[in-house]
């Protein structure tokens, strides 16, 4: 019936149709995954005017080739001091979570794609309220009601 297919060895199939990643998982990607953890946690120290350290993680430029080597996250300073039992960056704040370095780790092995011109903003920019949601339980305010 389908005489084509039984020249096609069955594993060959197989890796075409579920690839080198785990079935369903797409590569992080810059705008939706590893921006918002640049923002925030890296950019209140990090960026185009403080430059702590002399490193701004803003701009593609001023990361790729510097603190990332794209498609080696081993190669990657900005993922050693991210990363590990005791991460070294960000020096003040929450840690990023193992999760949250898997996806810059699985990011930069993907080839660090950053799209053109994209410049990731501090959080300082960001909605308190976003970085920040209440969590539920009692409030201890007063509260009026004329």
């Amino acid at each position: 019936m389908f005489p084509l297919l039984r020249q096609i060895p069955v594993a060959y199939l197989l890796s075409a149709c579920v690839g080198s990643s785990s079935l369903g998982e797409a590569s992080p990607r810059f705008d939706k995954d590893v921006a918002p953890l640049l923002e925030m946690r890296c950019l209140s120290c990090h960026n185009e005017v403080e430059k702590k350290g002399e490193l701004d993680l803003s701009q593609k430029d001023s990361v790729i080739g510097n603190v990332i080597a794209s498609g080696s996250p081993d190669d990657s300073k900005l993922f050693h001091a991210i990363s590990g039992p005791e991460p070294e960056m960000p020096k003040t704040g929450k840690q990023l979570t193992p999760e949250q370095a898997s996806i810059v780790r699985d990011w930069i092995a993907a080839g660090a794609e950053w799209p053109s011109g994209r410049v990731a903003e501090s959080s300082s920019t960001i909605p308190s309220a976003i970085l920040h949601p209440l969590k539920p339980g009692r409030i201890d305010a007063p509260i009026s009601n004329p």
